[in-house]
């Protein structure tokens, strides 16, 4: 809990482990940018209809978290990634920083 209340201080770097895609859902796009530059002759959002939108709920409700689960149990790879989040050792990134912050100050310091 620290470590993700420090995350959120502007300022600090944090890394952290590549989560698993296992049970990840992408389940809106929204492309900002395109419709930034396009929105006036494509529109500005793209809404599937009421009925569509019931069909594909209930798609995700029967088809896909179902399977999510059932890679989950089989697999365990989201409950793995939890368990060593806590173990995760993020001080090379600091360590990384400091060093490219040396060795600029040190480039800059041979050009004077």
């Amino acid at each position: 809990a620290a470590r993700a209340a420090s995350a959120l201080q502007k300022g600090v770097r944090r890394a952290a482990p590549l989560a698993p895609g296992d049970g990840l859902l992408l389940d809106a796009c929204l492309f900002k940018s395109f419709k930034e530059r396009h929105g006036d002759v494509h529109g500005q959002e793209v809404a599937l209809g009421e009925e569509d939108e019931m069909v594909a709920e209930a798609f995700k409700r029967e088809v896909i978290f179902p399977h999510m689960v059932r890679v989950e149990e089989e697999e365990g790879k989201m409950a793995e990634f939890v368990d060593e989040l806590e173990e995760f050792d993020d001080t090379w990134i600091e360590n990384h920083f400091q060093l490219k912050e040396e060795e600029a100050e040190e480039a800059e310091a041979s050009l004077v």
